[in-house]
């Protein structure tokens, strides 16, 4: 009961959060207002009782009807119950949990997960070097270090965080839900433009290379953005609270770690063996 999303005010975050479940979406995400809410349907013959849990093969139709669970409530609950039991995940953005922050210190584009075919271990690659244009890093880096080093100043940055407000969303407003639906639609056309690299001659990878660069700028400006609206709806709260907490980091969940680098951070821009973090 708690998991079906029938009568949540579903918006861009619960569109997402089902996506990544594997379920295949039947209306695009601009239909996701935040106003009704959604069905989730398919065969359920091969089913567990863990149902809503693992939804590929399945289907989410937007109904008529008006929702009345508030979205943010809604997703809380879902990320509490996830935590309770193993859930089979897409594995989209599960590689690191910097996943969105970290850009090539050298051209400025995002940065992605390569995992190493023979030891495991999981590399960076940015899109300038994708794109064949960005050579100015010479030495290889994996996440492990990266993460290693953010967690190290990020302790260190919340000990001595000064400022009385910490980010703590209570609900979404309607410019904030299109500005989500906005990047979403960004990331999608950077993704088709970087898989039509490999197969891309000379003339259309630079037109390839120049459409990205556009989006990435807009996808930069509308972030920006988003992160003013956010701020809209902070919460006071104890910056001491949340350093004694880091002090067990190891403790804390994929996605508990995840959400107190976004709450802080705003990008982390990678070098050749050093990174540079920038602060909200």
């Amino acid at each position: 009961m708690l998991k079906n999303p029938v009568y949540v005010r579903a918006n861009a975050d619960v569109y997402l959060y089902l996506k990544s479940k594997g379920a295949t979406m039947n209306q695009p995400i601009e239909d996701y207002i935040g106003v009704y809410g959604c069905t989730i349907y398919g065969n359920r013959k091969t089913k567990t009782t863990q149902k809503f849990t693992d939804l590929h093969g399945d289907y989410v139709q937007m109904n008529l009807h008006e929702g009345v669970i508030d979205a943010f409530q809604w997703l809380t609950a879902q990320h509490q119950l996830d935590q309770n039991r193993p859930v089979h995940n897409s594995g989209r953005g599960k590689n690191t949990w910097l996943t969105g922050l970290t850009k090539c210190g050298f051209c400025g584009m995002a940065v992605s997960v390569v995992n190493g075919q023979s030891n495991g271990k999981r590399y960076m690659n940015c899109g300038g070097r994708v794109g064949k244009h960005c050579y100015e890093r010479t030495r290889t880096i994996t996440f492990d270090e990266i993460e290693q080093m953010v967690e190290e100043d990020l302790i260190d940055h919340i000990r001595h965080f000064e400022f009385s407000r910490i980010e703590q969303r209570k609900s979404v407003s309607q410019r904030e839900n299109e500005l989500k639906i906005r990047l979403s639609s960004l990331e999608s056309e950077i993704t088709a433009l970087m898989e039509k690299i490999p197969e891309a001659g000379d003339v259309l990878i630079g037109y390839i290379n120049k459409r990205v660069e556009e989006l990435d700028k807009e996808k930069t400006k509308l972030t920006n953005e988003l992160n003013i609206e956010k701020s809209k709806d902070a919460e006071v709260t104890s910056p001491e609270v949340v350093a004694k907490a880091l002090s067990d980091w190891s403790s804390f969940t994929f996605n508990e770690k995840k959400m107190i680098a976004r709450t802080f951070i705003e990008k982390v821009m990678i070098y050749n063996g050093d990174i540079d973090i920038i602060y909200k």
